[in-house]
């Protein structure tokens, strides 16, 4: 087992593998990069002999006797019986609601970004609701936690990679490369993006009563039958000769309760995909005159052998020359169309594959079907809207959705697929033109598309795509982001992305306070005792000290970090925290506004503070009248009031002192308990903001000497990602 002594005692020993003379920090001999690698094998050493302390914290029940109050309070509130509002939380702890300004600084996405949800389908972020499930980035089903918007005027970030259109976001937002979750502005340009894909295979049949909407009127009419004959006058271009006759239509009332999802159906759901379209009062397949006995003839059979339906084919002619008497001689076919004369139908069409050529999509009943279903689909859109060319077959579409449907089936199905996006010039008299995506599937499975091998790596459970193009482009207007449960993260247009937000840091950890005090009664331990016991949430992070004020710029040991970080919460709309409790604390132990350090006079009052005995006074304040305080209520005024507030922050009771200066420039500390009383600056053990966008973990029993190198962005998020750390976890309740 590791030599750390267990949490709470007296001293933690720091194993031989991190000493400055095993690392090399005091003499130099070893570079940041070769003293990181040492110090990795460590890591991975400690983990290994400590499991549990690298694990989750195991759920928390709620007491019987709040859960009885809380249940009570929401139910005056007006919520369901059961539910669990955490919006109704401070409410009901404190009663009053926290104001929380510019509270959403995290990554971002503009507003059309499609979100993958878990039954296979795509919805706009800015309609993605609280508990929907989504596909997270890891390939698995979590529901939304909490859905958040900002305004912005910036520049954001245009990522595009081989084989899949341009996705846009703000610089913060973390994607999944192969090197881990990289926030967008250090995407790099040999960078691999993960783009999941993952059937949801939810359903076997259809149960159509969802889909359909009619009017009193009409469901009196479907009451009174299946079909009603109509006699109707063909338009001239219908005609023989010029002449108008009449005719006799089916009208189908009608539509079957529940329609198995069978391959028939989903050919011809993807043939109407491509071909298909509603008037309101009857669904038509429109074909080139070619098709009439080709694909227009299988529309015709695949109705009457799936529904008993005769659908009627007709083709209509473009106006020839005019007669002597005026009539005009029929010219060439101009289309073909298939038609099912049912407003019912036409209805149940629209539900499922949407209005308009750019509103196709596939309805989320139909995307939970059945691998061989769903292939079906494609291959009826493709015959459709497709073509072929050599060992590859191109459907063409002007929706977005889409496009995205048949991407993430084929792949998922195992299928070479990539599509791009375009638009087409203007040409003369016209003024807009839509977005068009190219959907290319490679006709054998087992040949990749040419070029797949070095831009593109398929797996059983999606895609690595190499990056195209990085570019920044000028964008003012609102962005959206998602919370989810479990991996924290999701696939936006494809690409798996991280959702890290301000909620997973401070604003997270005041909740996550109050919700252990007020409802599980349980404060003082997740304010940072315990950190490293049985139930411990967290990794340790033998650099995060040092990490910290290098990856924020601040100084340390010559102190000057106070008051950047004090800065970075107040962007963050957090304020220091004003309990008198703590002003009497700082007192007790002898601190002084001209120090930056608070600073015990002796060991005594050390040890009576260091232990986290003082956190039993100050919790309620710490989770609580944190935007009280009375001087600072914006930048500028921290900026006037710095001084006074410096040693306001509480303090962790690492206690160091400066040994030196590294090679590369870096401060080194040393174990000290004789005259200083460092900031550790994370909250017990908490995130907090580093520069306003970055959040880090700090270690606050990490004694001895401080790791003092900087960590790349990429190998910190790779640390948290192996690790699946979920930070905001409340026993069953993702905050």
């Amino acid at each position: 087992m590791s030599d750390f002594a267990k949490p709470g005692a007296d001293e933690v020993r720091i194993p031989d593998w991190l000493t400055p003379n095993s690392l090399g920090w005091t003499d130099g001999s070893l570079t940041q990069e070769e003293a990181y690698a040492r110090e990795q094998r460590g890591i991975e050493q400690l983990q290994a002999d400590l499991p549990v302390q690298f694990s989750e914290r195991a759920a928390t029940q709620m007491l019987d006797v709040v859960v009885e109050r809380w249940n009570k309070f929401q139910e005056d509130k007006g919520r369901g019986s059961g539910s669990c509002d955490m919006t109704l939380l401070e409410d009901f702890a404190f009663g009053r609601n926290y104001a929380w300004e510019n509270q959403f600084i995290g990554s971002c996405f503009p507003p059309g970004t499609l979100v993958r949800m878990g039954d296979g389908s795509n919805r706009p972020i800015e309609m993605v609701k609280l508990f929907d499930s989504v596909l997270t980035a890891e390939g698995n089903i979590k529901p939304v936690t909490a859905t958040m918007g900002r305004e912005v005027d910036e520049d954001i970030y245009s990522i595009t990679t081989w084989g899949n259109p341009a996705v846009l976001m703000t610089s913060e937002h973390p994607v999944l490369t192969q090197r881990g979750y990289v926030k967008a502005s250090s995407v790099r340009s040999n960078d691999f993006i993960r783009l999941p894909a993952r059937l949801a295979e939810s359903a076997n049949v259809l149960m159509t009563g969802e889909h359909i909407t009619l009017n009193s009127q009409m469901r009196r009419r479907v009451a009174s039958g299946d079909t009603e004959s109509r006699k109707r006058v063909c338009s001239i271009g219908e005609s023989v000769g010029g002449a108008e006759r009449t005719g006799t239509i089916t009208v189908y009332r009608k539509v079957p309760e529940v329609i198995e999802l069978t391959e028939e159906f989903g050919w011809l759901i993807g043939v109407a995909l491509a071909e298909g379209g509603t008037d309101g009062n009857k669904v038509v397949f429109t074909f080139h005159p070619k098709e009439a006995d080709t694909l227009a003839e299988r529309v015709v059979v695949a109705f009457r052998e799936l529904f008993g339906i005769e659908a009627s084919k007709t083709i209509q002619y473009r106006n020839g020359p005019r007669r002597p008497d005026g009539s005009r001689k029929r010219g060439d076919a101009r289309t073909c169309k298939v038609s099912v004369h049912s407003v019912a139908w036409a209805s149940l069409f629209d539900s499922l594959i949407g209005k308009r050529p750019e509103g196709k999509r596939l309805h989320s009943d139909i995307c939970g079907g059945s691998k061989e279903f769903l292939m079906a689909v494609i291959r009826g859109w493709l015959d459709g809207d497709g073509h072929r060319d050599g060992e590859r077959e191109q459907g063409v579409t002007v929706s977005k959705q889409l496009a995205h449907n048949m991407v993430s089936i084929g792949v998922a199905c195992g299928m070479r697929v990539r599509m791009s996006a375009s638009r087409p010039a203007l040409s003369h008299g016209v003024k807009s033109r839509q977005t068009r995506y190219d959907v290319v599937f490679g006709v054998n499975t087992e040949k990749k598309l040419k070029g797949a091998a070095t831009y593109s790596k398929f797996d059983e459970s999606g895609v690595w795509r190499k990056v195209r193009a990085i570019e920044q482009v000028p964008y003012k207007g609102r962005v959206f982001n998602l919370e989810v449960e479990g991996d924290n993260s999701y696939v936006a247009d494809g690409l798996g992305v991280h959702n890290c937000v301000i909620s997973n840091t401070f604003r997270g950890w005041v909740k996550r306070c109050i919700y252990q005090i007020a409802l599980c009664g349980q404060g003082v331990e997740y304010l940072g005792r315990d950190e490293f016991g049985p139930e411990s949430i967290a990794p340790y992070a033998p650099w995060s000290y040092g990490m910290m004020r290098r990856r924020g710029g601040l100084r340390g040991g010559d102190g000057g970090f106070c008051e950047p970080m004090g800065a970075s919460l107040l962007k963050d709309g957090i304020l220091p925290c004003s309990s008198p409790l703590l002003a009497a604390l700082l007192n007790r132990i002898g601190s002084n506004q001209d120090v930056d350090f608070p600073e015990p006079r002796n060991n005594a009052v050390y040890r009576d503070f260091g232990n986290w005995n003082y956190l039993d006074e100050l919790a309620p304040d710490a989770c609580c009248p944190l935007v009280d305080t009375d001087n600072v209520r914006n930048l500028d005024q921290h900026v006037k009031h710095a001084q006074a507030y410096k040693p306001m922050f509480q303090c962790s009771g690492i206690a160091v002192a400066k040994a030196g200066t590294h090679r590369d420039g870096f401060t080194i500390h040393k174990r000290d308990t004789r005259n200083s009383w460092a900031h550790n600056m994370g909250w017990h053990g908490f995130f907090i903001a580093s520069d306003g966008q970055r959040f880090h973990r700090l270690s606050n029993e990490s004694w001895g000497d401080e790791v003092i190198y900087n960590i790349p962005d990429d190998e910190l998020a790779d640390w948290y990602r192996r690790r699946n750390v979920s930070v905001m976890t409340i026993g069953e309740i993702q905050l």
